[in-house]
């Protein structure tokens, strides 16, 4: 399938860049800004996996320019309900948030890992949910735009927190205890706008937030301000924390202060990241080159030591649509989305923490993968949609992926 070429201006510096693609990604020469898109972009919408990376600006720093995401695929979208994201932390306890089809947030909790079992009543105005996750099967947060709900009492009763960035689209929330929390996203201005008719031109910065309280409170982190998206950040521990997006940043006061940190080899932009234990991380993206060569593999990063040093990580051939992972102790599983594919989800497993990886064949009729969650040594849910609705399914090693569950939101 062709998709039809999109067009979208860019302010870099002084600069305007008008980015014309079909397919995966745009790259320009010096200086440049790559931008990868699973989908068209129009007017007033985006790419759930549009982002900017490497690159330098006029200053010599990174690209200061991102676009901000969409629906992810696979999850709820305008006019269409659905689950974005998934957070398990036994089998008799998963949270899994989205939108309905008025792209209200919704949650609802399993007890089995898989089908849906009760739907949340959440604040009024709840925006469409992006990310969740729970550090233990009482505690939880949810984020989704500039609004972050927690809960105390396994899920039952929701309090919103609004942080004070209107343009902030986040994208994911990670806890690495109950006490310790952090949410992730890509905050949108215009720049350069002279009237109502001429608003300027979208300028995009990445911004991290903490909680020292399990999600009552935030603070607004220090990051490097080449820094134009992150997409995903993930903590071995409650002083080291890793984020991925436009750059590659670790903190190591919990989140507090972050810098940017040099690949072995070389680094993309990365999408997702998780850690199978207080040492080890993996980062994934999708490929760049694999629109014109889908036998390559996904980029990847690992850190073996817990942060202070990455280098880049093979991937199985074939996968280089990968943009979500999600680890439990030596356990990993990892998945990407092609609708034009004849197989239009690529899923990879890893049993030995993420060094090494090998193919995981899909479930029938799963069309796309939103979100993973592994726990334990043995178990993942995943969320997503076949084509004719939402669906939630579990893998294990031995038993590989189940059936797949009806889902509506």
């Amino acid at each position: 399938m062709v998709r039809a070429p999109f067009v979208r201006r860019l302010f870099i510096g002084r600069k305007t860049v008008v980015i014309t693609a079909i397919g995966l990604t745009v790259v320009f020469g010096a200086g440049f800004v790559a931008f990868a898109a699973t989908n068209p972009v129009t007017a007033g919408q985006s790419s759930s996996s549009a982002s900017s990376t490497g690159g330098t600006d006029d200053t010599g720093g990174n690209a200061i320019n991102a676009i901000p995401p969409g629906p992810i695929p696979g999850g709820s979208a305008p006019g269409a309900g659905g689950f974005n994201a998934v957070s398990c932390v036994s089998s008799t306890f998963c949270v899994l948030v989205g939108a309905d089809l008025s792209g209200k947030g919704i949650v609802s909790l399993t007890s089995d890992g898989a089908s849906q079992s009760q739907s949340i009543s959440l604040p009024s105005g709840t925006p469409t949910l992006r990310s969740v996750s729970c550090s233990s099967d009482t505690a939880c947060i949810a984020a989704g735009a500039n609004d972050v709900l927690s809960t105390s009492d396994a899920g039952q009763v929701w309090n919103s927190h609004v942080l004070d960035s209107p343009g902030l689209d986040l994208q994911t929330a990670s806890c690495p205890s109950v006490s310790l929390c952090l949410v992730t996203g890509t905050s949108t201005q215009l720049v350069g706008g002279s009237s109502s008719a001429d608003p300027g031109l979208p300028v995009a910065r990445g911004e991290i937030y903490v909680s020292s309280d399990g999600g009552t409170t935030w603070a607004e982190a220090s990051i490097p301000p080449q820094v134009t998206s992150v997409s995903s950040v993930a903590c071995p521990s409650t002083t080291t924390c890793v984020a991925v997006g436009s750059s590659l940043l670790v903190s190591t006061d919990g989140g507090t202060t972050w810098q940017v940190v040099d690949v072995n080899g070389g680094f993309q932009n990365l999408t997702s990241i998780s850690c199978s234990s207080s040492t080890t991380c993996v980062a994934v993206g999708p490929n760049p080159e694999g629109a014109t060569t889908p036998t390559l593999g996904a980029g990847a990063v690992e850190t073996t030591d817990g942060g202070a040093t990455f280098s880049q990580l093979s991937m199985p051939t074939s996968t280089p649509t990968l943009s979500n992972i999600s680890c439990s102790s030596a356990l990993c599983v990892a998945s990407g989305n092609d609708t034009s594919a004849t197989n239009p989800v690529t899923l990879v497993s890893s049993t030995d923490g993420g060094t090494n990886w090998g193919p995981t064949s899909a479930p029938s009729g799963l069309a796309a993968v939103a979100g993973l969650s592994c726990w334990g040594s043995s178990s993942c849910t995943a969320v997503g949609s076949t084509t004719t609705g939402s669906a939630t399914t579990t893998w294990s090693p031995s038993g590989g992926w189940g059936a797949l569950s009806s889902s509506t939101p």
